[in-house]
């Protein structure tokens, strides 16, 4: 066996992911290439071949340019998880073996895989998510009965209301999620990303079918949105946005009840409601309210822990100052420093 390293648009790669039982979205090449080029960050794939060149392992990785915590390279930024794709146990493991022994060759300061890696005393790990998988097995009532009772009351509640949901199908249209999705970051007081990722996001997934946009319309106002991508057998809650002024009328339940009767209706077997902070337990309660099993989400890191997960005084600062300026602000802050997060 070899190790190569592989552009990230390489076709034997792409084949690879496109066979493999596992992959996901954020598997999917295009994933790495929409984020690297939108951030304009380096790329490669480090891949595991036999002697014909077939791929048995591998996994991409960008380089995120150092700010705060030092260049590091990431598997994959702004990913909620990324499982390194390998066809056994043998293979992973000369994988990881590879991984760092490049992170040692090149004097790299950092590796991170967003999954857990076989064990070995130059990876450390950190454990600061859970993941949550809805099983898509039922008819959507079905599903239903399964939801927790207050889930079921919000929804009905929302149905029975002035709420409209809406499937965005242009561009125009996608903007109003945008600056929904703007007004959200402000309210959290973190950076929203540059506009440029959105342009990116509609041309590589929306418009051309690997995803959808729901907007929850209460007469002509977009009140909640969210952003569902779709690869293979599984629907990816990916982004979401609210106006807190309309939350009594619970538009956020209508939105995922409409996208998981949507992936039942399509076939998919499974909606991926993403990570939570393990810490944020109104967040995994309402994630696992849907009937989502929720498991803990391990990052592995090869060389130095950059960051422990939890926001420092400069970033608490940072948060502050969006939440209380001009939505400009939260503007000028991600086409800044969005790059540097990763």
């Amino acid at each position: 066996m070899t190790i190569a390293l592989l552009d990230i648009n390489d076709k034997n790669w792409g084949a690879f992911v496109a066979a493999h039982p596992e992959a996901v979205i954020f598997h999917y090449p295009g994933w790495a290439g929409f984020i690297a080029t939108c951030y304009g960050y380096r790329s490669c794939v480090v891949a595991v071949q036999n002697e014909l060149g077939q791929i048995l392992a591998g996994i991409p990785l960008l380089q995120v340019p150092g700010l705060l915590v030092g260049r590091r390279w990431i598997s994959l930024p702004f990913s909620d998880y990324y499982r390194p794709l390998a066809i056994d146990q043998a293979t992973l493991e000369i994988l990881t073996d590879h991984l760092i022994g490049l992170q040692k060759s090149r004097q790299l300061p950092s590796i991170e895989i967003k999954w857990p890696l076989p064990h070995r005393e130059e990876i450390h790990t950190v454990k600061n998510f859970v993941l949550h998988t809805l099983p898509l097995t039922e008819e959507p009532a079905g599903l239903f009965g399964k939801f927790k009772k207050g889930h079921r009351y919000d929804i009905k509640k929302a149905l029975n209301g002035e709420l409209v949901i809406e499937r965005v199908n242009s561009k125009y249209d996608f903007e109003k999620f945008y600056h929904l999705h703007l007004k959200t970051r402000q309210r959290l007081g973190v950076p929203i990303q540059p506009h440029k990722f959105f342009d990116l996001l509609w041309a590589n997934f929306l418009d051309t079918g690997m995803g959808f946009v729901l907007l929850a319309m209460l007469k002509s106002e977009p009140v909640a949105g969210a952003v569902f991508l779709m690869y293979k057998d599984t629907i990816t809650y990916k982004y979401s946005a609210s106006n807190s002024k309309y939350w009594g009328l619970y538009p956020n339940n209508l939105l995922l009840w409409e996208a998981i009767k949507t992936g039942c209706e399509l076939g998919y077997k499974y909606f991926d409601l993403g990570n939570s902070d393990i810490a944020n337990i109104g967040l995994r309660k309402f994630k696992n309210g849907y009937g989502a099993a929720e498991e803990d989400l391990v990052y592995s890191f090869i060389g130095a822990i950059p960051y422990n997960g939890r926001p420092g005084a400069a970033q608490k600062l940072l948060n502050r100052v969006i939440s209380q300026s001009p939505s400009v602000v939260c503007q000028m802050t991600g086409e800044l420093l969005y790059r540097y997060y990763g």
